[in-house]
């Protein structure tokens, strides 16, 4: 899998990915040339979050011009909640049964992965997922291991955030990670945690906000 430290460089290599698969599934030849290409996009969070546009803006510049790309979002940033995702599969189980195949499957990020990994044999069987953004390297690696799977995580610089920090408090030995209870959340720390080895003479610890009201967090740090 590549790696990068923003969702920029990011943004950037998921084109280079989808242009490399599409020209591995969608050969070329007179006939696709006249045909509309359906491709579905499913995005874990909705339109209006920060990251969305961009990652949109990017798909669409990679994507050929007589490819229709269509979208569908999840919105678990504002519900993430069992029922909103069984609404959503309800929701898209339905226009999928009224619509013909689509040739591929972009998926954004980690709640988005998880749903088309879950039910990838029963919506979309035989057709190919790309996957981006996504922060639980462990669910990455299995993704990437399924067949018509491929797709890259997302790296933050943890590691050069904390040398940063020792600079201006060289005497500190602990460093706390404070995350959520989200599927993006624990992705976070799972590649916390894993920057501890670079670490060995300070002691990591994980915070998770989720579980405390906004008002308990400022005696807690």
């Amino acid at each position: 899998m590549e790696i990068k430290n923003s969702k920029r460089h990011q943004i950037i290599l998921i084109l280079g990915l989808i242009g490399v698969f599409f020209l591995i599934y969608f050969p070329l030849s007179a006939k696709a040339a006249q045909d509309n290409r359906d491709v579905l996009f499913i995005s874990s969070y909705s339109e209006s979050y920060e990251s969305v546009p961009q990652q949109l803006k990017g798909i669409q510049s990679a994507l050929e011009k007589d490819v229709i790309l269509e979208i569908e979002y999840m919105d678990t940033k504002r519900f993430d909640t069992a029922e909103n995702k069984r609404l959503f599969y309800e929701h898209l189980s339905y226009k999928l049964k009224n619509l013909p195949p689509y040739e591929a499957i972009i998926v954004g990020d980690d709640n988005a992965l998880e749903f088309v990994m879950a039910y990838h044999d029963e919506l979309f069987p035989n057709i190919p997922v790309v996957f981006f953004c996504i922060n639980d390297w462990e669910r990455a690696k299995k993704a990437a291991a399924l067949p018509l799977f491929t797709g890259m995580v997302e790296k933050f610089s943890m590691d050069e955030t904390i040398r940063i920090a020792k600079t201006f408090n060289p005497d500190a030995t602990k460093v706390i990670g404070i995350v959520d209870a989200t599927l993006t959340g624990q992705g976070d720390e799972g590649q916390f945690l894993m920057t501890q080895s670079d670490f060995p003479d300070m002691s990591f610890s994980v915070l998770n906000a989720s579980e405390y009201r906004f008002e308990e967090l400022g005696p807690i740090l």
